[in-house]
């Protein structure tokens, strides 16, 4: 983080700040005309359940994860994570303001080799590990939380969801299913759930389908059968595991020009993995 500092709240409701085009429903670029320095604005996202409350709260994780490693002697891992200059309410909506990232967002399906997608996967495991260190953890890691530059190198935006670690984790709705394990749909404790998060993320990349699937649009999983529609979900995936495979996609895994992918997800997806054994086997086996 070296000696960068957050912008004081006078200064980001000033006239020096000079606010540019929106980004998505709800993300406003903005420039310090003073200084050039580049932020974005971040509103709350109904569509996405991200209210008011929620956006204060990532705001308070980001600037924790900042000041812990501004304070570590780990200044790397430190540059994985925005700025965050807290928040300021603009004309009755509350925004989260950060420095802007330029990259792309993993959501986009990048063209990329069975070995960048482990090695990214790699990097993302010690991310998410920095996360941890810092004190909290998220209950799930979907690929809309990581912005990758062109060279390769992905940075953690999206604080939504995260948690001090050992904090009572909720099932139902806060979450994306096939981004979260079937202990944490069911609002079970999952010493390993930031793991099976990345994993999660990195078997989509692999293999075009999330390990566990989610044939029915969320927004058609209302009222009431939101907990049991998690929980069937986390039991049909389960039951596959203890067959010794997972659910369609293994034999994709075993014919990729990578062995050993097959046995890693399963290991991962069944027993749990911390972060930073799961980024050196997606470093080994990218580099077999």
């Amino acid at each position: 983080m070296g000696e960068q500092k957050p912008l004081e709240r006078r200064v980001l409701a000033s006239d020096d700040v000079e606010f540019g085009d929106q980004i998505g429903k709800s993300v406003l670029r903005a420039t310090v005309k003073s200084t050039g320095q580049e932020l974005v604005f971040v509103g709350p996202q109904p569509h996405h359940n991200v209210r008011p409350e929620d956006i204060a709260q990532a705001a308070k994780v980001n600037q924790a994860v900042n000041e812990y490693f501004a304070q570590s002697a780990d200044t790397v891992n430190g540059n994985n994570y925005p700025l965050c200059h807290g928040t300021l309410n603009l004309s009755g909506t509350t925004y989260l303001v950060r420095d802007y990232v330029p990259g792309t967002s993993l959501t986009h399906k990048l063209p990329m080799s069975t070995s960048s997608i482990l090695m990214l996967g790699a990097k993302l495991a010690t991310i998410v590990a920095g996360l941890n260190k810092a004190g909290y953890a998220k209950v799930n890691h979907h690929p809309s939380d990581f912005i990758i530059s062109d060279e390769w190198k992905p940075t953690l935006i999206n604080f939504y969801g995260a948690q001090p670690i050992n904090a009572e984790l909720l099932p139902g709705r806060r979450g994306t299913p096939g981004y979260r394990s079937p202990r944490s749909m069911r609002g079970e404790e999952d010493r390993y759930q930031d793991a099976w998060g990345v994993a999660a993320i990195v078997y989509d990349r692999l293999t075009k389908h999330l390990a566990i699937r989610d044939d029915v649009p969320e927004d058609e999983i209302v009222g009431q059968n939101v907990r049991s529609y998690y929980a069937r979900t986390a039991r049909d995936f389960e039951r596959t595991l203890t067959q010794g495979k997972l659910l369609m996609d293994i034999h994709i895994l075993r014919g990729l020009p990578k062995r050993g992918l097959g046995d890693l997800f399963t290991e991962v997806f069944s027993r749990g993995m911390p972060l930073n054994r799961l980024s050196t086997e997606f470093e080994r086996i990218a580099h077999s």
